[in-house]
């Protein structure tokens, strides 16, 4: 009894200690503060005063209904699916996509069964390409595909399945367009001048007379900006998309930026205006709306806050700055008192895909398992964000069975955990007692965000266990929704004690669940001599064939590589399959040359050859720093026949030395050299993975090839690499 009432006080005291901080006249100031999606701070405003003013930021009612999406499905699909590369150049042949069917209900009907409520579909990626019948670009786009013979139309067939399942419908436009950079008559950065402009134009007058309009779909608008070409272009697709394509609820703007020109500005008010009058109902992605978490790898803050302090012109998002993508406090107390013109609600999306890659490449792409995307849902989902997974169709336009497999998996269990409550609770304060003894491992919080905005900033949850009050889990912010995981307990009652808060928090749910964890796919690794090792739980057998597997007893040699697909089983109970690629082993690999390493620092180029994706060869930067570029060079001690490189940034989080421009040269006698490859690592800084090189021509007999760094995503004079490998299959 004295611990319960212990912690009714803290309540108490807590959610009564910003407004005992405030003087009279802040209180006054208070008082007169309504609830509001942004709200202004003043300058001589006191912290304890701003983080009052920040209890009293609430989502607007497309946010609310955006967040309570929880879980949406990402397409990337154009020419990029053809080409195998992230980005598209914009010079690519139009008729490069042309898929031999496009099944939509299929993407829709598997996304629905995963459990996602909204598709977002990348309707021009940064290569400019249209997947749309638009009318303002008839050289780039599905109209020169050979598909359906160019009458084909990506976008209206995802429109007919989303209704059909009952999704919702959001749309990714580029602001980038290489296609308009690259071509001769191209309007990004063209230098065109600012004109009085009627949206939607008359193609035929895009540019002669561009207050000519064209007749509006019945009951739409009209609008009139003045705008360059490129900035009409932009309005004239949105409208299209909004007018002909809707209901649309998220529109996505990317900040990814692979080359510009000109100059090139973006009126991206008139945008928003645009969007905010014909789409009232959607939420706007990298506009004032909705941010990005800060990351391509499905990760979220462990204090994932929903109003953020920022600095700028609230009335203009694009000078709006926040502390930083990379920080891991947007929006805490500390950073509250020092920080920001003024509050906004502004919550994270994750983005995140299931494969290596946003775009489909071949089915030797690494797909994760239904094990790691359900644990990036319960942590993004459950840490207050919502969680788009990008699921690439292949060049059929379907997809793929083991992504498809996957989802399905994902679906299964998600419904399992959270389709049902493993007891029903009756609440008593802040102790809520179950109907029933249960078993759980997970308890699902929500604060009212609507009515009260985010307020908790730490909490715990304890459980009653043998006659006590145990704590089993302890977390930060709650916001939406937060899920706290733990291990197995058997129990009567919890209860949640919120032990930092500003003002009251509004619980609006609680609830408790069982995840019955499946057997954990075995893990797969290989050293530098080419010995496989295999771990996991239960028996675990495997198979290098395809043949009936074995029982795994001991490590075995793979020198050569080879596919190891192993599985795990206890009972009737099996894992899923894990199925990983292999080429050949470095046991004979030495450095031949190198122009920069930090071996004092553990950092020398043999890291780069280890085996150990743990460890990296880095670039001088101890003591001085040496001029790009930066080679290592490797002997293979043997001759190879190559089709590619490996290359596998730094791990961590860090992106020092990690590298965006490469070049790669091949020798037999280490004296004469052919270069084999150049280019880049399209959107390698926020997507940190293994890339494959792939070589034009297979070449022979190779026992040298040379690596060389030309450009880090940091733009300092920085190598490293955690390994570089071979492709010979």
């Amino acid at each position: 009894m004295k611990n319960h009432l212990k912690t009714a006080l803290l309540f108490l005291i807590s959610s009564a200690a910003c407004a005992q901080m405030l003087t009279p006249e802040e209180r006054r100031q208070f008082d007169a503060v309504e609830p509001a999606q942004t709200i202004v701070f003043s300058p001589n405003d006191s912290e304890a005063l701003r983080m009052a003013k920040a209890a009293r930021c609430i989502p607007a009612p497309r946010q609310v209904d955006w967040q309570q999406l929880e879980f949406t499905c990402f397409i990337h699909f154009g020419p990029n699916t053809f080409s195998g590369v992230e980005w598209g150049n914009g010079m690519e042949q139009a008729e490069t996509f042309n898929p031999t069917k496009v099944d939509t209900d299929q993407w829709c009907r598997v996304a629905k069964e995963a459990g996602m409520k909204m598709m977002m579909i990348t309707v021009k990626h940064h290569d400019g390409y249209c997947t749309w019948q638009t009318r303002y670009n008839d050289h780039f786009s599905v109209k020169k595909s050979p598909w359906k013979n160019g009458k084909g139309d990506v976008l209206r067939q995802l429109v007919d399945s989303c209704k059909k399942q009952g999704l919702k419908l959001g749309v990714y436009l580029s602001p980038a367009d290489l296609y308009q950079i690259e071509n001769k008559a191209g309007l990004y950065g063209n230098l065109s001048k600012y004109r009085e402009s009627t949206i939607p134009t008359d193609p035929k007058f895009f540019r002669s007379n561009p207050t000519k309009g064209r007749k509006p779909p019945a009951g739409k608008p009209t609008f009139t900006y003045e705008v360059d070409d490129y900035n009409r272009y932009m309005l004239n697709q949105l409208y299209e998309l909004l007018t002909e394509y809707g209901p649309i609820h998220e529109v996505w703007f990317d900040g990814a930026h692979p080359k510009r020109k000109g100059g090139q500005k973006y009126t991206k008010l008139f945008w928003y205006a645009m969007i905010r009058e014909l789409a009232p109902e959607a939420v706007i992605f990298g506009g004032p709306d909705i941010r990005w978490c800060g990351n391509e790898a499905g990760h979220t803050r462990p204090s994932e806050w929903s109003p953020i302090p920022i600095e700028g012109d609230p009335e203009d998002s694009s000078t709006w700055k926040l502390r930083g993508w990379g920080n891991d406090d947007l929006g805490s107390r500390s950073l509250l008192g020092s920080f920001g013109d003024f509050i906004h609600w502004f919550p994270s999306e994750v983005d995140t895909s299931i494969r290596h890659g946003w775009f489909w490449r071949d089915e030797q792409q690494h797909v994760r398992n239904a094990e790691e995307v359900y644990e990036i849902y319960e942590k993004a989902v459950g840490g207050n964000s919502v969680l788009l997974l990008n699921v690439p169709p292949n060049r059929d336009g379907v997809f793929g069975a083991r992504d498809t497999r996957v989802l399905l998996d994902v679906g299964k269990r998600i419904q399992a955990t959270y389709g049902k409550t493993a007891a029903r609770l009756i609440a008593g304060g802040n102790v809520y007692i179950f109907n029933q003894p249960a078993t759980i491992n997970r308890c699902m919080i929500m604060e009212d965000v609507a009515t009260h905005g985010q307020r908790v900033e730490k909490h715990a949850l304890d459980a009653w266990i043998d006659g006590e009050w145990k704590e089993i889990a302890t977390a930060a912010t709650i916001g939406y929704k937060r899920i706290l995981r733990f291990p197995d307990i058997t129990t009567t009652k919890i209860r949640l004690r919120v032990l930092e808060q500003r003002l009251e928090a509004k619980i609006s749910h609680v609830s408790v669940h069982y995840d019955l964890t499946p057997l954990k796919t075995p893990g797969v690794s290989r050293d530098r001599e080419g010995t496989v090792t295999i771990k996991g739980s239960g028996s675990i057998h495997y198979t290098l064939d395809g043949s009936a597997p074995v029982a795994y007893t001991a490590p075995f040699a793979l020198p050569k590589g080879g596919t190891v697909k192993a599985i795990a089983s206890r009972g009737d109970e099996r894992s899923e399959i894990a199925t990983i690629r292999f080429d050949i082993a470095k046991a004979k690999w030495e450095i031949h040359a190198v122009s920069s390493q930090n071996p004092g620092s553990g950092e020398g180029a043999e890291k780069a050859i280890d085996g150990d994706p743990a460890t990296l060869w880095h670039s001088k930067w101890s003591g001085g720093e040496d001029p790009m570029p930066h080679m290592i060079a490797i002997d293979f001690g043997e001759a190879l026949d190559l089709k590619g490189l490996t290359y596998l940034p730094r791990a961590g989080g860090v992106k020092g030395g990690t590298l965006d421009q490469f070049r790669v040269e091949l020798s037999r006698d280490g004296k004469k050299w052919m270069k084999a490859a150049e280019g880049r690592f399209d959107n390698i800084e926020n997507d940190p993975t293994q890339r494959e090189i792939r070589f034009e021509k297979s070449a022979e007999g190779i026992r040298y090839l040379r690596f060389t760094g030309l450009h880090s995503i940091e733009d300092k004079p920085h190598s490293s690499a955690a390994e570089i490998g071979v492709l010979t299959r």
